[in-house]
């Protein structure tokens, strides 16, 4: 989210509420939506409204933000200066409470400006994704050929993930791990009573 906000585009935005969720938060999409949100919007999506149907209902209005929020979306953008004026505190006040962002924008800004640069931003960061598991992949398929052990492996996942890694056989006995936490592995090999859960 916060890759976002600096987009060009958004130079004009106002972040209202959630602040210091942007750098933690993940955009998988964007979308526009307004009244009523029912099952339209999916969770990481960033949503665009205009308020549309809600203008003269703070109500009506403060419904449609608590179901966005509810909805999983990330952020949700309002264009104010036609349909709402100005965010209502108490709207503000139900992002923050929420841990959400809420995000305002002036009316002249176009809804397809936005979603093109989001879009082309979200095309970008998947295929720099691409670009770091097939480096990987090679990565781990030279380890192999050269004759690496599991725990070169592990290791070489490990410094590209950055969470503890572990294999195990198809008895489920750990044969290699890399800063795997030891009271898992000893449950997972029978030697310690205990339920793993995904």
């Amino acid at each position: 989210m916060e890759d976002i906000v600096d987009l060009k585009v958004m130079e004009d935005a106002n972040v209202i509420a959630g602040h210091k969720h942007l750098k933690n938060t993940t955009v998988e999409w964007v979308s526009v939506m307004e009244v009523p949100v029912e099952n339209f919007v999916r969770k990481h999506e960033f949503v665009l409204t205009t308020g549309i149907g809600c203008a003269d209902d703070p109500i009506l209005f403060e419904k449609f933000v608590q179901d966005v929020i509810q909805s999983g979306a990330s952020a949700l953008t309002i264009s104010t200066g036609r349909h709402i004026l100005n965010v209502p505190e108490r709207v503000v006040e139900i992002a923050e409470e929420s841990d959400f962002i809420l995000i305002e924008i002036p009316w002249k800004i176009r809804f397809s400006d936005i979603i093109q640069e989001v879009i082309d931003a979200i095309n970008r960061e998947n295929e720099w994704e691409r670009e770091k598991a097939e480096q990987l992949r090679q990565k781990l398929t030279d380890c192999v050929l050269s004759g690496g052990s599991l725990k070169d492996i592990l290791e070489l996942l490990h410094h590209n993930i950055n969470i503890p890694v572990a294999i195990s056989d198809q008895r489920q006995i750990v044969r290699a791990n890399y800063e795997f936490d030891p009271e898992i592995i000893k449950v997972l090999n029978g030697h310690t009573q205990g339920e793993i859960k995904n």
